[in-house]
C-alpha cells in the first residue's frame, strides 16, 4: 500500500498509485451559444473533456449542445433551436484532459 492512501471511487476504495492521472492538454472558454474550436492535442483515445459552467447564480444554466468530430479534431457547440437563447449559459469553459 503506497504511503497508506486510499480513496473512494464508484466502484469502492483503490490505492492511490492505482488510479490514473490527467493533465489539461488545452482548455477553451466559451463566451457564445454557438461555434467551434480545433483541437488538434485531443483525441478521444485517450482523452476526453469536461465542462465547468461559470454563470452560476442566474436563470441561463444550460449549456449548448456539444460535439465532437474525431477525423476533423473539432469541437462545436450550439443551442438547440428549440429552446430560448435565454435559458443558455453565455460562459463555460471547456477543459481537455488527457489520461496517463
Amino acid at each position: 500500500m503506497p504511503y497508506g492512501i486510499q480513496i473512494r471511487t464508484t466502484t469502492g476504495v483503490k490505492e492511490v498509485a492505482d488510479v490514473n492521472s490527467a493533465r489539461v492538454v488545452r482548455s477553451i472558454t466559451i463566451t457564445n451559444t454557438s461555434g467551434s474550436a480545433s483541437v488538434p492535442e485531443f483525441s478521444t483515445t485517450r482523452c476526453e473533456y469536461i465542462v465547468v459552467n461559470e454563470n452560476t447564480g442566474s436563470n441561463a444554466d444550460r449549456i449548448p449542445k456539444l460535439t465532437w468530430n474525431e477525423g476533423a479534431k473539432t469541437f462545436t457547440w450550439s443551442r438547440p433551436s428549440n429552446y430560448p437563447l435565454s435559458a443558455f449559459t453565455n460562459r463555460f469553459t471547456v477543459y481537455f484532459l488527457e489520461y496517463f
